[in-house]
């Protein structure tokens, strides 16, 4: 996958800590669906080196975001038709579906594993973390995510 690729040897190139949520982590912990977006966390103090890199195909940000279930601060990509959405670690929240209420994510990078993903290991939250992430959104999505990620071994 071009746009991993492009995105991942940038960040590893620069030495900038970084791990993969969403759908992406799905498939790298054994989902089997299609991917729609790349979605990743990084360290608020890289996010314009980010901007910078790829101002080619930005499209947001950085900046803010806030809607009715994300307040982060984020900037996105397009490349190659492939949506690349970081959020960073400045209070990033999220709106939880089972408490009902906004929570704010901690965001880790010392807990991040190595998976292997389309040819390509890359860096991505917890099993257990991209889990409880995806209960709180509880959006369709995530919901088939969480039962596909039950059924692997």
């Amino acid at each position: 996958m071009k746009a991993l690729n492009w995105i991942v040897d940038f960040l590893e190139s620069e030495s900038i800590p970084y791990f993969m949520i969403g759908g992406i982590a799905a498939i790298a912990y054994g989902a089997q669906r299609e991917l729609y977006d790349i979605d990743l966390t990084v360290r608020q103090r890289d996010i314009e080196k980010i901007a910078k890199f790829g101002k080619d195909y930005l499209t947001f940000g950085p900046q803010r975001y806030k809607d009715h279930e994300w307040d982060v601060v984020g900037l996105q990509l397009v490349y190659q038709g492939m949506k690349i959405e970081f959020s960073t670690d400045e209070t990033p929240r999220i709106y939880s579906q089972i408490k009902s209420c906004w929570i704010e994510l901690v965001p880790d990078f010392t807990a991040s594993c190595r998976r292997n993903v389309f040819e390509r290991e890359i860096s991505v939250i917890p099993m257990i973390e991209l889990i409880k992430y995806k209960s709180h959104l509880a959006r369709e999505v995530d919901l088939e995510d969480i039962a596909l990620l039950s059924k692997t071994p």
